[in-house]
């Protein structure tokens, strides 16, 4: 599987994530305008000229647990936290959530005065949602650009999470489901949800283990 480089190589990393449910979005972080659909035609237009690359596919099942205090130890800083929601072009009618926490590189790290007065909280709010659930996840290495101008070397990592699997109910019960065989008939007692795998900081990388 591939991973992705830390280290002086990654200025920024972006986790990225798309709640249905605008009831579970933390209050703690800074709310955008809501983006329109011109907004979003514009974005996604731009994303397609991008250099960005796919570093990690669309990957089901996936526990983030370890990975807040794996960038951390990595020598990354949370610098802010915001909340937008985006039309769904799919569903024409709907809205989804998206809640983006940004890292920096610590010696590159400038957070606003307003953020640092609230960062235990937010940084709080991310953790929550990384044990609360299992997630899909697809990453991606774009290039990093400072006042417009790309920044040879550098690179910003993204991290998007979709189709959230709540890990427990709403009075804190584990959530359980029973094992399958190898011809798909469930076997065993309930037993409380597993990922398929982690996604971790370690070693100067962040990869699927």
């Amino acid at each position: 599987m591939s991973a992705l480089l830390l280290n002086t190589v990654a200025r920024l990393v972006l986790l990225q994530f798309s709640f249905s449910n605008p009831a579970i979005i933390p209050d703690i972080v800074r709310r955008r305008e809501a983006e329109t659909k011109t907004g979003t035609l514009e974005r996604k237009e731009k994303q397609k000229i991008s250099s960005g690359i796919l570093a990690i596919p669309p990957t089901e099942n996936v526990s983030l647990l370890q990975l807040v205090g794996g960038l951390e130890s990595a020598g990354y800083v949370l610098v802010d936290g915001l909340y937008q929601a985006r039309p769904n072009l799919n569903k024409p009618d709907q809205m989804y959530h998206m809640v983006r926490f940004i890292f920096a590189r610590r010696e590159h790290a400038e957070p606003s005065d307003e953020f640092m007065s609230v960062r235990p909280l937010v940084r709080s709010a991310l953790q929550d949602i990384c044990t609360q659930a299992f997630w899909r996840i697809r990453a991606f290495s774009n290039p990093f650009y400072k006042d417009g101008v790309e920044v040879e070397d550098v690179r910003a990592l993204s991290f998007n999470f979709e189709a959230r699997v709540p890990r427990f109910l709403p009075d804190g019960r584990p959530v359980v489901s029973r094992r399958k065989d190898e011809n798909g008939r469930k076997i065993g007692e309930p037993i409380p949800l597993e990922p398929t795998s982690h996604l971790v900081a370690k070693d100067g990388s962040v990869s699927l283990v």
